[in-house]
């Protein structure tokens, strides 16, 4: 029990967060993701892409539809124009970037 309450007292049994990033083909795509979440408390999917040129009128994001499964999914921002689903991808289209190049 003392150990419970001495990893708690250091939030070792907090929220965490991992991230990960690629880059290719004039692309980069860099993500930061709930590792580890509490049941009821917020937890955030940050995604990035950065173009070496500008993007065309739309960008789209595919996800794993499975991995929507563990969250507790509120809200977009900036939100999607439009989303579809089949079977084991959700896919987000994105209007691009008002400014700039990158989403």
């Amino acid at each position: 029990m003392a150990l419970i309450v001495l990893a708690a007292a250091f939030d070792v049994l907090g929220p965490r967060v991992n991230d990960a990033s690629v880059s290719g083909d004039g692309y980069a795509l860099a993500v930061e993701y709930p590792l580890i979440a509490r049941a009821g408390e917020l937890s955030s999917l940050v995604v990035t892409i950065t173009s070496d040129r500008a993007f065309g009128d739309t960008v789209e994001v595919r996800f794993c539809a499975e991995y929507f499964e563990h969250l507790d999914f509120q809200s977009w921002c900036p939100g999607p124009s439009a989303e579809t689903s089949d079977l084991n991808w959700l896919v987000y289209e994105f209007d691009k970037p008002v400014q700039g190049q990158v989403l």
